[in-house]
């Protein structure tokens, strides 16, 4: 009985883990796609960005810079997809472990109820009165 009480309480603890690893997921996930939306839109705005022949070299140094700058943020960009990647990878090989361990301690929790139940099934036929014979 203490040892079903215990793994009913682990289970609940392996539930609560497993829900927070799903909101991690799912966090990770839609950071991951901001990331992409503002790459796209990074890329976009620096395609855009042209530099005519008859500005002036202050403005095409100002332009330059700020063409700098884009290319420097697809960078970080590029280089946060690639870690929240790993990241979502992570998760999802602790999210597979984590519901193994649950489905472990699920299973441990019916074979423990089958044989409580079988326990009690041997003894309520043992204590009943041999039949008469008449």
């Amino acid at each position: 009985m203490l040892n079903k009480k215990r793994l009913k309480n682990l289970s609940l603890l392996k539930q609560k883990k497993l829900l927070n690893q799903k909101i991690e997921i799912s966090t990770l996930d839609n950071e991951y796609e901001k990331n992409k939306n503002n790459k796209k839109k990074l890329k976009d705005i620096l395609q855009n960005t042209y530099i005519d022949k008859t500005e002036l070299a202050w403005n095409i140094k100002e332009k330059s810079q700020y063409k700098l700058k884009l290319v420097e943020q697809i960078y970080i960009s590029e280089n946060r997809e690639k870690f929240l990647n790993i990241e979502i990878e992570r998760a999802k090989k602790n999210l597979g472990k984590l519901i193994k361990e649950k489905d472990l301690v699920d299973e441990k929790i019916k074979v423990i109820t089958k044989l409580e139940k079988n326990n009690i099934e041997k003894n309520f036929i043992n204590s009943m009165p041999p039949p008469k014979n008449n």
